[in-house]
């Protein structure tokens, strides 16, 4: 496993040669994402999200954003009954940018986000703060793919008289969004 990451960072390290970040420039990006599973009793839950995204470069590895995003999730509680979750949100950010080259860079977004979350018939609110690790790999001088993995921080949710709390290291599938990014 060591020798995996370390061949892994050697790779980024000879992939990613420095090169100047553009100040002043600016981004506009996005991921959506829809998943369908077939539950074992024949059922269908749907989930889908559209994250757009936008920023502003203002230092030569520092950048300053905002997502705005929707998420839809069906989920079937107990007793068999469906329950549709819907979370508007927003979340701040602020991107540095590392391992810069000519087919792309290394980044960490870290932010904090407030959604407010539809749980069947009952209104809450989720809070967020933490850090995402990133990649992006240029396609052209104006596009670039952008992936972000995993989440590093805190995540609270409150909903009613039920709250939950979490603080931890993310790496599974969830935290996973793909997109593209338009710089001008």
């Amino acid at each position: 496993m060591k020798k995996l990451l370390l061949s892994l960072v050697l790779l980024c390290a000879v992939a990613f040669t420095a090169q100047a970040q553009e100040i002043g420039s600016k981004w506009v990006s996005g991921s959506a994402g829809v998943w369908s599973t077939k539950t074992g009793n024949g059922k269908r839950m749907t989930n889908y999200n559209i994250v757009p995204e936008m920023g502003f470069v203002v230092g030569e590895n520092l950048g300053v954003g905002v997502k705005l995003g929707f998420t839809h999730d069906d989920e079937y509680a107990l007793l068999n009954q469906k329950v549709k979750v819907d979370i508007y949100e927003i979340n701040p950010f602020v991107r540095y940018t590392f391992a810069k080259g000519n087919i792309g860079a290394l980044f960490v977004d870290g932010g904090v986000g407030y959604g407010y979350v539809k749980l069947g018939g009952l209104n809450g609110d989720s809070f967020d703060i933490g850090l995402r690790p990133g990649v992006a790999f240029n396609v052209s001088d104006n596009i670039s793919l952008i992936g972000t993995f995993g989440f590093l921080g805190y995540q609270s949710l409150k909903v009613k008289s039920y709250k939950s709390d979490a603080f931890g290291l993310n790496f599974d599938l969830s935290e996973i969004q793909l997109g593209v990014s338009f710089i001008f």
